[in-house]
């Protein structure tokens, strides 16, 4: 099975004293795991972990894959650990609230958030039973939106056209938004801590994807304590080239020469998660 995207760990905060206070790993299943045409339109559709496995599987699959590590992570250092997905921090008020603040101001970031469209875009998977297809690049969604909810229409791949209303008190709905947009929501719903500094760790081939953020930061009115941003080294192959894990599950790239199985899936490691 194909992991869902995770993005090491987005934290640690930190208290005034200094001292780090855990540390939490969000894994995106809101990443696609089906993709689809519409042959009427040519829209292309995706259907994200979270909706085709479900949430508990999703976290299943990351707990037997990243656990060991970061169980190890806490036993050397003594500071504990959090698995957390998307669909947690979605659902959650503060993300939905600063969302919803965040959209008067949105078209002055629209740019930054969507250099070759200006068009930011927002997914709500259909609700139909075992469905949860939404347009990839949100052709057909609107979204009406007031101080504390949201309504959004969409149009199904299957079911035709749908409505979705999202709130900041039940969580209801699926608010899936696309990366940079995701980013700028995550990173201004983290500003609002005066006594907690929050560190995300962020693989190296996001430092340029960083700079839109900053930039849409900057457009709607960038918060004066901002999470800090810690990138590890990128992982690139003897090209130089990033080494993109799906791209050689989908047979699109071939695996270095003299790369070890567990380069793909940890799970092949014959070491202990303390090597």
């Amino acid at each position: 099975m194909a992991r869902p995207s995770s993005k090491a760990w987005r934290s640690p905060p930190q208290r005034a004293s200094g001292t780090i206070r855990d540390r939490s790993l969000g894994a995106l299943d809101n990443a696609p795991a089906e993709l689809a045409h519409d042959p009427k339109t040519g829209n292309r559709y995706q259907r994200a972990y979270a909706q085709a496995l479900g949430e508990r599987a999703v976290l299943a699959h990351v707990a037997e894959t990243y656990g060991p590590l970061f169980e190890s992570l806490t036993a050397q250092t003594g500071i504990p650990h959090e698995v957390h997905n998307y669909s947690e921090q979605q659902s959650s008020e503060n993300f939905r609230q600063t969302w919803l603040h965040l959209l008067p101001r949105l078209p002055a970031a629209r740019w930054w958030l969507a250099p070759s469209t200006g068009m930011p875009h927002v997914r709500v998977p259909c609700p139909a039973h075992a469905c949860g297809w939404a347009e990839k690049y949100a052709q057909r969604t609107f979204v009406q939106a007031g101080r504390s909810a949201a309504e959004i229409r969409a149009v199904c791949l299957h079911h035709g056209s749908y409505k979705v209303d999202l709130d900041t008190a039940t969580g209801n709905g699926y608010l899936d938004l696309a990366t940079l947009y995701r980013n700028l929501v995550k990173e201004l719903s983290l500003s609002g801590a005066r006594e907690t500094l929050h560190v995300m760790v962020k693989g190296g081939d996001w430092v340029f994807g960083s700079h839109l953020v900053d930039g849409a930061l900057d457009a709607v009115g960038k918060p004066p304590r901002a999470p800090v941003r810690l990138f590890c080294p990128q992982i690139v192959t003897d090209t130089g080239a990033k080494l993109s894990k799906s791209l050689i599950r989908e047979g699109r790239v071939e695996m270095p020469a003299g790369a070890a199985p567990w380069v793909l899936d940890t799970r092949h490691w014959e070491g202990t998660p303390d090597d």
